[in-house]
């Protein structure tokens, strides 16, 4: 017997023990219909396309609500500057007639004409982030009517209008001529510390 026959039979033998119950199914099975492959393609790349948004959408919209509550209170340069020295100016912060001691962090001024220090009490990162902004050295001062300090949380009093050095820090506020020009960053943090105060 051929290798083929001998195949055949077997074959056959293996049909004839296949339960009528499976030839009865098999017979009147319908495949499921696949969708055509340009729709499967469609949902996957609306699937891409929806965890990619997932994932924009917030960091566009964040990151515009940071740029629009910087630039809401910020204007150009020397705008802005006397903005900031006007609020220091018209503040109702609590007044003090010598440097004060601070409890932590303090953002400290004194108006020109004016014996009295006033104090707003500031988290150690504002500070940080007032002294952290360098400005532009100036030949010529502004004429702005106020002097200004930060005290860090060792009560040691530092100001963002001096290149900060041993000769300009000190545990006392003292009279000075600026030699910084305030930056933008820093007169705008200062002015939404005066403006939260104010509230």
């Amino acid at each position: 017997m051929k290798s083929n026959e001998k195949y055949a039979d077997s074959l056959m033998d293996a049909i004839g023990k296949i339960d009528d119950k499976y030839i009865v199914e098999a017979q009147y099975y319908t495949p499921k219909k696949r969708l055509p492959s340009y729709v499967r393609g469609a949902i996957g790349l609306a699937a891409s396309l929806l965890i990619v948004m997932t994932a924009v959408i917030p960091l566009y919209l964040f990151g515009r609500i940071g740029k629009k509550t910087a630039t809401d209170s910020r204007k150009a340069g020397p705008a802005l500057r006397a903005e900031m020295y006007s609020a220091l100016m018209n503040s109702t912060a609590k007044s003090y007639t010598e440097p004060p001691e601070t409890d932590g962090a303090a953002l400290v001024w004194q108006t020109e004409g004016d014996m009295e220090y006033h104090v707003i009490p500031i988290d150690d990162r504002d500070g940080i982030m007032i002294m952290s902004a360098i400005g532009k050295p100036v030949a010529a001062p502004e004429k702005n009517g106020v002097r200004i300090w930060v005290v860090n949380e060792e009560g040691l009093y530092m100001t963002p209008e001096l290149i900060r050095s041993d000769g300009n820090t000190d545990v006392k506020a003292f009279d000075y001529l600026p030699e910084l020009q305030i930056t933008d960053g820093t007169a705008s943090l200062i002015l939404n510390i005066v403006k939260e105060k104010e509230k």
